[in-house]
C-alpha cells in the first residue's frame, strides 16, 4: 500500500527533473524525458532529501512567517542544487 502513495511522488519528481531541464538547458520534451529517466533512478536518496526538508519546514513554520519564507528559500535552492548533481552525474557517465 505505501508504495501506491510514493507513486506520484515519483512521477511528479520525473516531471519536475522534465521542466528543469526544458527551462535550463533548451532540450527537447523527448530528450528531456529520457534524461529525466537516466537521472532519476536514485528514488531513496530524494525521499531522504524531501523528508529531511519537510521537517525543517515545519519547524521553521513554527517559528513564524519570516523563518518559513527562508526555510521555503532554502529547500528550493537545495533541490535545484540537486537538480545541479544529477546533471552533472549523468553527463560524467555518458563521456
Amino acid at each position: 500500500m505505501l508504495i501506491l502513495l510514493l507513486l506520484p511522488i515519483w512521477y511528479t519528481y520525473k516531471f519536475w527533473i522534465v521542466e528543469l531541464l526544458i527551462i535550463d538547458k533548451n532540450y527537447s520534451f523527448k530528450n528531456a524525458f529520457l534524461l529525466s529517466y537516466k537521472m532519476t533512478n536514485n528514488i531513496i536518496l530524494f525521499s531522504i532529501i524531501i523528508i529531511i526538508i519537510i521537517l525543517l519546514n515545519l519547524i521553521t513554520l513554527l517559528l513564524g512567517y519570516i523563518f518559513f519564507i527562508f526555510g521555503l528559500t532554502c529547500s528550493y535552492l537545495v533541490l535545484i542544487h540537486y537538480y545541479r548533481l544529477l546533471l552533472i552525474d549523468v553527463s560524467n557517465n555518458k563521456s
